[in-house]
């Protein structure tokens, strides 16, 4: 029997929304109450922790530094007071790296008495007619080996200035790893827990890129090209997942979303109700909690919020509310977190001026604790799909004294696997079904559904197996 083409039609349009609606979430209607957080000395506009628990800032044209956990500070570098800081970095060496606008240049500071800086790299889009076009460092990334990674950020709207370098010697010289027709880099991080390198391009229609390469720059892949899912601004790594947060145009503006495998990308966090936001900062701490800035653009000014999410990405709390600040104002930075745990963010006022604070997860009603009404099994999903041998199981769960149970039925009913394992702590984790049945027979292409129970819960995955 066939279908009319119209019914067709509306089925389709209804199965795509139903399936964008199952994907999508927005902020859970819940406070972040279990935050502790201190106000810092100066209000900085820029700041980031270093591997040494050394925490740098910008403010007031100049470069500050603490050794005592944000209470004291010294001036390690004057700035012009026509210039500015967008991006700070530091590597595990120790060695500081400034973004600058108006300059062209990479600085690099090598910390003693006194400071050594320099200016070890020029970057392609540089105007002696119009200084505020030249290019800048935003965010910049180090892998295992010690290799230091840096996009060029700015030039003119109409240059085509999103180039990627590399240096292997801490940040005395560079070479350049990628460029491409994109206008600047937003952003070059290493996932630590893959050593692969992301990056992200922008802006506009035709000039979005989310890249990767897994060789140390050599090669790259275009995770995706040309819509709004390539040009996220902020990134955060887990063991499973990398977590993005977006600044672009169009329907997936205000969004945060999530990938396991690169190729499919799930959106987590909707900010309804809000008008051309930007999830321009991302940080995740050492118990596996995201947190994320946005600004919102409003007439005449800008909304800026502070959300956190404890279940890999997957529901989202706001944790502090900024009010009305001016346009193009907000959340400017989001540190590192250092070993006590504490993180340090930046935001502007509503006068115009920055605040700084420090804050942190205290016990309460994260993963494993009482307080939340969701069972045990927060996040399931499995990776990649269609797959071809082995299927990852990601989840994410609370403590449970039960056991989990891993199901595995064909289209027919009929269980072909059946994987029990101890009882898992709170957090996220990864198991693996290497496509084979009982007997160790690799079972054959078709639709399969992976269900995961513990105790009275279930959670099933549709997986598509290619032989």
């Amino acid at each position: 029997m066939k279908l009319p083409v119209r019914r067709v039609l509306v089925v389709a349009v209804w199965i795509a929304f139903v399936c964008f609606a199952t994907l999508t979430q927005a902020v859970a209607d819940c406070e972040w109450h279990d935050i502790e957080e201190e106000q810092v000395s100066i209000p900085a506009r820029v700041v980031e922790v270093g591997p040494d628990d050394s925490v740098y800032g910008y403010y007031a044209y100049g470069i500050w530094r603490s050794e005592d956990l944000g209470t004291s500070w010294s001036l390690v570098k004057q700035l012009p007071d026509t210039v500015g800081c967008r991006g700070i970095y530091v590597a595990r060496s120790g060695t500081v790296f400034l973004g600058i606008s108006r300059v062209g240049r990479l600085f690099r500071g090598e910390p003693g008495v006194p400071w050594i800086w320099s200016e070890p790299l020029e970057f392609h889009c540089n105007s002696c007619v119009n200084p505020r076009h030249n290019s800048m460092m935003w965010k910049m990334g180090e892998d295992s080996s010690g290799a230091l990674y840096v996009g060029e950020y700015g030039g003119a709207w109409s240059d085509t200035c999103a180039y990627i370098y590399k240096s292997t010697d801490d940040g005395l010289h560079w070479s350049e790893v990628y460029s491409s027709h994109c206008r600047h880099v937003h952003f070059v991080r290493v996932d630590p827990f893959s050593d692969f390198v992301y990056a992200s391009t922008g802006d506009g229609a035709g000039r979005q890129q989310l890249v990767r390469s897994d060789d140390g720059g050599q090669t790259w892949a275009v995770l995706r090209d040309e819509d709004c899912l390539a040009q996220p601004t902020s990134c955060a790594f887990l063991p499973s997942r990398r977590v993005f947060g977006s600044d672009c145009g169009g329907s997936t503006l205000n969004t945060v979303y999530t990938t396991a495998d690169d190729s499919l990308f799930v959106t987590r966090l909707v900010l309804e109700g809000q008008n051309d936001a930007y999830v321009w900062e991302m940080s995740c701490d050492p118990q596996g909690y995201l947190y994320a800035g946005t600004v919102s653009k409003l007439p005449g000014g800008s909304t800026v919020a502070l959300y956190a999410s404890y279940d890999a990405g997957v529901t989202w709390c706001t944790v502090r509310n900024f009010g009305v600040v001016p346009t193009w104002g907000g959340l400017t930075s989001i540190s590192a977190f250092d070993s006590e745990g504490w993180a340090y963010c930046a935001h502007s006022l509503a006068d115009g001026s920055y605040e700084c604070f420090r804050f942190r997860h205290v016990a309460g009603t994260g993963i494993g604790q009482e307080g939340d009404s969701r069972g045990v099994l927060l996040s399931v999903a499995t990776s990649p799909n269609p797959a071809r041998g082995d299927v990852a199981i990601h989840l994410v769960c609370r403590c449970s004294n039960d056991p989990l149970e891993i199901r595995v039925v064909n289209v027919h009913g009929e269980c072909v696997r059946v994987m029990r394992h101890r009882t898992l702590p709170a957090g996220e984790h990864k198991l693996t079904w290497d496509g084979c049945s009982a007997s160790g027979v690799p079972v054959a292409s078709g639709v399969y559904f992976v269900s995961v129970s513990v105790g009275s819960e279930t959670c099933t995955e549709r997986v598509v197996l290619v032989r």
